[in-house]
């Protein structure tokens, strides 16, 4: 599962991002329509021009971070996220503090890169092992978001170093919370459940599954894990999949695909080549492991094995899909 989703508060920043308004470049920076790779290159073209101000500077270095995780490139989208927090100031979150007691909140948070940039750079510590610096980070940012609904985003970070610590209490506790703040964070929802899952708390997990594909689709995990777990798979679960298939056009589209018996698991496995070396890797543990529940569901537990082991074997530790295949392996 790709850590996670593009943020929302991301995509809306596009709206405001430009170096000038002929700079073609500036706004390539924030299309997510573009490869990772094109992001990146555009970002870095807008970053040369000189006249950029430091709210858009920093807007343009937080788009190229991320468009690096897209990459897999945590040392380099770790560096942009902490070039964009240098261009951070007092002055700016006093004001983000005063607009918001103007205004709506999540309009603050639109064009106020900042908040974004510690969750990325959180991100980014907690894969790189750095769980201390993670954790500050996280609640850095949420001092300078202003909306519940990215407050909850932050508390959803520290739940997710809990995990990768191997403290699925803290962690459970930390999902709660963040619920508590806001309780319609989809991806909150869905890591929760598969908290849960791993847990084996199955009964308390599904109602989160269930929420987090009726609050969004877009996503695609919560579709693929409903799929797996519901009790009326071929009715409820196909239908979530389907409903994510239907606009979808990057990964993890191909697993839906496969789901749905458009491609064969040797295709989705071909599929999974994505544009790093260690991007791929990534792609190829959640295809190791969709194979594998795919064939256990069918019963066929000896050929789901293998699967369940290559998706271990590509050492993406951080990918909620690696600890449920080693949760797998180590019960059965």
């Amino acid at each position: 599962m790709k850590r996670i989703p593009i943020p929302v508060i991301l995509l809306l920043l596009a709206a405001t991002t430009a170096a000038r308004a002929d700079d073609s470049s500036a706004a390539n920076c924030a299309d997510y329509e573009r490869s990772a790779a094109e992001r990146i290159a555009d970002c870095s073209e807008a970053l040369a021009v000189p006249e950029n101000d430091p709210m858009q500077k920093a807007r343009m270095l937080a788009f190229r971070g991320w468009a690096h995780i897209d990459r897999a490139e945590y040392v380099e989208a770790e560096a942009d996220f902490t070039a964009t927090v240098s261009e951070a100031s007092f002055m700016q979150r006093m004001m983000a503090n005063m607009l918001a007691a103007a205004k709506d909140p999540e309009a603050v948070d639109l064009t106020m890169p900042f908040g974004s940039a510690l969750i990325g750079r959180s991100w980014t510590d907690a894969i790189l092992g750095k769980y201390d610096e993670a954790i500050a980070d996280a609640e850095l940012a949420a001092k300078w978001f202003q909306s519940p609904a990215r407050d909850s985003d932050a508390e959803g970070m520290v739940a997710y170093v809990a995990r990768l610590r191997g403290d699925p209490v803290a962690a459970e506790a930390d999902y709660q919370k963040a619920e508590e703040i806001y309780a319609s964070n989809p991806y909150n929802k869905f890591a929760h459940a598969t908290l849960l899952f791993e847990l084996g708390r199955d009964a308390e997990a599904l109602p989160l599954l269930r929420d987090s594909v009726r609050l969004s689709s877009d996503y695609g995990y919560p579709n693929l894990w409903l799929y797996i777990h519901s009790d009326d798979r071929e009715g409820e679960g196909r239908r979530a999949i389907q409903d994510y298939a239907d606009d979808a056009k990057i990964w993890p589209e191909p697993i839906a695909r496969y789901y749905l018996g458009g491609i064969s698991a040797n295709e989705l496995l071909r599929e999974a080549e994505g544009p790093t070396p260690a991007k791929a890797k990534e792609n190829l543990c959640e295809a190791h492991y969709y194979i594998a529940e795919a064939l256990r569901l069918a019963g066929k537990l000896e050929e789901a094995r293998p699967h369940y082991q290559a998706a271990i074997d590509t050492g993406v530790t951080w990918y909620i899909e690696y600890a449920a295949a080693q949760t797998w392996l180590t019960k059965n």
